[in-house]
């Protein structure tokens, strides 16, 4: 059993269910990033994902490794701070743990994880230890002291309450003594006076009376008046924020779209961006895709950056419940709206919490852009929509338009290379016309190896070569590969051990089994994951490092 560890207790969150296989389970820790909470503990946080001591609810909790019994299912205790033995499963679940494990491999008995869920709202299923005791008469103790100051509170208001209203009853009592002393005061006076001043006074009073309701009806004509041209001046003033939504941004907004200025600058229009121009004009969805450093994003920040000079309202968003809010909170013009959203499910792997939301939301989307004629632009890698294809289908991206800015169609001519080169480097006087045209060969990440290539122009050891052997570029990508998607990274070193040639058949062949379960070890994924799951990893590549 290990040791109390408070900045566990503080990384809690209840999830609906708890990830069921290695790819899940590791995109969910990428999510969680225990990294970012005090290390004061004996070990090393880790991602756990575990049920609570009533077994009637999921946890994620970053706690540390932690060796438990044998006939055992854990849990996280947050009140002890730490994971316990909770539950004797020798005759609840079939894959009960019969030996002794780690924490961190709770996988492999996934019946900790799930069917001890469902065991929550029987009256029979008891926890095997004491602690829920404790956590039962120690909520009960919170729940009573919580009554009592809630009781004391409400008493305090209501004493309160009754002085002011006394305070109130009793300054009326006063003003209403004063105004009558006044009164007799008057009359006393005017029994002084002869019949003809009453009379006048009567009159006077008579006088003072139309005149009163004179002004009165005068008073009523100025506020209408006034009303009247308060809602003109409204709507005046709606009409002038409608037509000018660029002075509600924020200043994020607008430095984001300065930012998006100066890049354009260097901007220039292809075929595929052409394409996309023309497709947006006529169509509410456009989804612009491809790998990563073709100008997908470079792409979608001219057209917003156009439109806005069109007095459109531009929005740009990071993630579709911000599309949601807009809509419901009106915040759009009817025929001049453009959203522009980057990378909505992820860059190296698909991200499922977002793309849930999106397949929550895509009824209410579709309608929104159909009906009040807004539009998406939206960027997308390549890879992730081939894996949304495989794993779970989308209406929106299965009608809609998708432009691939590296396809055969729209991949960049000779022509538009050199353009693209010669502006990121206008004034470059050590590159001949010869290198030029060797530059121009290249395909892969084109327009972002151009834009590093002016990046480092200012730097000594500065030359063409970067076009060729991107090698710092390439090792990030890996790098970020081995650290989020396993799977890529596993498929990438496949092909590095099956001599760079690789296919399914190969990976389920008997004689490969020992060369393709060291590569699975090697990048530390299960030994159980399927040949098909690497190869299809594998083709999301083509084109980029396959």
């Amino acid at each position: 059993m290990s040791d109390p560890c408070p900045p566990s207790a503080d990384s809690v969150s209840v999830i609906d269910s708890c990830p069921m296989n290695l790819s899940k389970w590791n995109q969910r820790a990428l999510l969680k990033n225990c990294s970012m909470y005090p290390q004061t503990c004996t070990k090393p946080l880790e991602y756990h994902c575990l049920l609570n001591p009533y077994a009637n609810e999921s946890l994620e909790v970053c706690a540390p490794n932690t060796w438990l019994a044998e006939d055992f299912c854990p849990s996280y205790n947050i009140r002890e701070q730490r994971i316990l033995e909770q539950f004797n499963c020798t005759s609840l679940i079939s894959d009960c743990p019969r030996r002794q494990f780690f924490s961190r491999s709770i996988l492999d008995y996934g019946g900790c994880l799930k069917e001890l869920h469902d065991f929550h709202g029987s009256t029979t299923f008891k926890p095997s230890t004491s602690n829920d005791n404790e956590i039962t008469n120690g909520n009960t103790q919170w729940v009573s002291i919580a009554v009592e100051v809630i009781l004391a509170l409400i008493a305090v208001v209501a004493v309160i309450a009754a002085v002011v209203c006394c305070w109130k009853k009793r300054l009326l009592c006063c003003r209403e003594s004063r105004r009558n002393e006044e009164y007799k005061m008057q009359v006393l006076g005017s029994g002084q006076r002869g019949d003809v001043t009453q009379h006048s006074s009567t009159t006077g009073n008579h006088q003072d009376q139309t005149i009163n309701r004179s002004n009165e009806h005068t008073s009523l004509i100025d506020v209408n008046v006034h009303t009247v041209s308060e809602q003109r001046g409204n709507v005046t003033q709606q009409s002038s924020t409608a037509g000018n939504h660029q002075d509600m941004e924020t200043s994020y907004i607008k430095d984001l779209f300065r930012e998006w200025q100066r890049e354009d600058k260097f901007f220039v229009s292809t075929r595929a961006c052409k394409e996309i121009e023309r497709q947006i004009k006529t169509k509410n969805f456009v989804v612009v895709a491809g790998h990563s450093g073709y100008g997908k994003s470079a792409i979608v920040h001219h057209i917003a950056v156009d439109y806005r000079a069109k007095r459109w309202y531009v929005k740009p968003v990071e993630k579709v419940d911000e599309i949601k809010e807009a809509y419901r909170n009106e915040d759009f013009r009817k025929g001049e709206t453009l959203f522009v959203l980057n990378d909505p499910f992820g860059k190296h792997v698909l991200d499922e919490l977002e793309y849930r939301h999106w397949k929550n939301f895509e009824k209410e989307l579709v309608r929104f852009l159909d009906t009040h004629t807004v539009k998406l632009l939206l960027t997308c890698r390549k890879c992730i929509i081939d894996e949304m294809r495989d794993s779970i289908s989308s209406r929106v991206f299965e009608e809609r338009s998708i432009v691939y800015v590296d396809g055969n169609d729209f991949k960049l001519s000779r022509t538009e290379k050199r353009t693209i080169f010669k502006r990121y480097s206008p004034d470059e006087e050590g590159v001949d016309e010869k290198k030029i045209d060797d530059i121009i060969e290249i395909d892969n990440y084109f327009p972002l190896l151009c834009k590093l290539y002016a990046s480092r122009k200012n730097q000594e050891e500065t030359n063409t070569s970067l076009f060729k052997e991107p090698i710092n570029f390439f090792s990030e990508e890996i790098e970020n590969y081995r650290r989020n998607s396993k799977e890529i990274y596993c498929a990438l070193a496949c092909l590095v051990f099956f001599n760079n040639k690789v296919c399914l058949e190969d990976l389920k062949n008997q004689e490969n089994q020992a060369r393709f379960t060291d590569c699975l070890k090697i990048c530390n994924i299960s030994i159980y994951t399927e040949p098909c799951q690497i190869i299809r990893s594998l083709e999301s590549l083509v084109g980029k490092f396959v």
